[in-house]
């Protein structure tokens, strides 16, 4: 083989090999674990409405248009070994803020000032609507992506979503000139159990998500 051959030869190799280097796309992974002492989680973008939060792995997700944004399920449980039928699960929903703070549409422009009092007299006079026997247990605060969030721990009972007592914890804070209503719902006696998990996953919230 004569050396110009040799040369040219040696030369393609590497070209090729260097093409290859600079040009291959590295592999996807195939999903972000976060571990936390709670569980496992993993990151997710509710992209219709802008935000993220970390959700328990293994849940099943569904995203929606209206006021109800994300609803997140845990996996049904295994009544084989367990006589707990209801799934626990997370909704988010967003509301105007004429309806919480009963303000005139027009004054909106202005955000009201965090008040607990307000925001529970219509949580709680909404809850009485939409369930039966509810009992507060809780009432206090926290943030939320830097907001000021009311917090708001009951029991309550309604036939048509689970045959026995549930237990909840609501989140309301205003978010972009809205009120946004994160609910974590199980049966009551396994809800302690989850109370840690829930707050991990609201606190995950975050709006826009990056």
């Amino acid at each position: 083989m004569k050396p110009p051959l040799i040369a040219t030869l040696v030369f393609c190799c590497l070209f090729g090999m260097l093409l290859q280097l600079f040009c291959a796309q590295p592999e996807r992974p195939k999903g972000i674990v976060l571990q936390h002492p709670t569980g496992n989680y993993y990151p997710y973008n509710v992209v219709n409405n802008r935000f993220s939060l970390n959700l328990p792995a293994g849940w099943a997700v569904e995203e929606y248009t209206g006021n109800v944004m994300l609803k997140a399920t845990a996996p049904a449980p295994d009544n084989g070994n367990n006589t707990e039928d209801y799934t626990e699960n997370i909704v988010i929903e967003t509301l105007p803020l004429s309806t919480v703070y009963n303000y005139p549409s027009s004054k909106t422009d202005s955000l009201p000032p965090f008040n607990l009092n307000a925001l529970g007299r219509w949580f709680f006079d909404d809850l009485q609507v939409k369930t039966y026997d509810f009992k507060v247990i809780e009432i206090g605060e926290t943030l939320i992506n830097n907001n000021h969030a009311a917090q708001f721990l009951y029991s309550y009972n309604n036939p048509q979503e689970y045959n026995g007592e549930l237990k909840a914890i609501s989140y309301l804070f205003i978010q972009d000139h809205r009120v946004i209503l994160a609910t974590c719902t199980e049966f009551s006696g396994s809800f302690n159990k989850k109370r840690k998990m829930f707050e991990y996953v609201v606190q995950s919230m975050r709006f826009p998500f990056t």
